[in-house]
């Protein structure tokens, strides 16, 4: 199966046999919102928090299956699920496949796909940037479910440290990530008894 055949059959799973409570379409419309572009606006990432199994996924993947129904005909939806697969929990895995699709979508011949993560994370702004300039106003949404679960070469992987700090207008990421504690137990503060 194709990479991007996973992320479909996991999207689809998610929306089919999972459960999350719709909210009378509150979560829909705020992911909605935040989707829509109009001429030059620029929108940071909007991030979907929750605790582990609290159905984020099952919430993105409905979100997207609707989506793909009302969207902008000229709106390219991309769609990632970390833990779809073994490869799909790999930053290389995920850049390869955006800018591939981004290449392909936009028409981009002119640019080549890296083969190196390092490369990859590079060159991500590049390709937002030239699809942006390619279609005006672009309308590109970028769905990520689990980014705190990808791996990568370098520590700096683990981090969001390949998130363009400036998106082009009109590029829109929609993020989910597991809440944690904020702090650790008291008893994991070693003490100084020194005395």
């Amino acid at each position: 199966m194709s990479g991007d055949g996973e992320h479909e059959a996991y999207a689809l799973s998610r929306s089919k046999d999972y459960v999350y409570v719709p909210s009378n379409g509150a979560y829909f419309n705020m992911l909605d919102q935040h989707a829509e572009s109009t001429e030059g606006d620029v929108k940071l990432p909007y991030v979907v928090l929750g605790s582990p199994g609290s159905g984020k996924s099952a919430l993105l993947a409905n979100w997207v299956q609707r989506r793909k129904l009302t969207k902008h005909r000229d709106e390219f939806l991309f769609q990632h699920y970390v833990g779809s697969s073994p490869k799909s929990k790999t930053l290389f895995n995920l850049l390869s496949r955006l800018e591939s699709q981004i290449r392909i979508q936009f028409n981009l011949r002119d640019m080549e796909v890296p083969t190196s993560e390092n490369r990859l994370r590079w060159a991500l702004k590049r390709f937002l940037s030239s699809a942006a300039k390619k279609m005006y106003p672009v309308r590109i949404v970028i769905v990520l479910d689990g980014v705190d679960k990808l791996t990568g070469e370098t520590a700096a992987a683990d981090t969001m440290h390949w998130m363009p700090s400036e998106l082009p207008p009109g590029v829109r990421f929609i993020l989910s990530t597991d809440e944690y504690d904020k702090y650790e137990p008291a008893s994991a503060v070693p003490s100084d008894d020194s005395g």
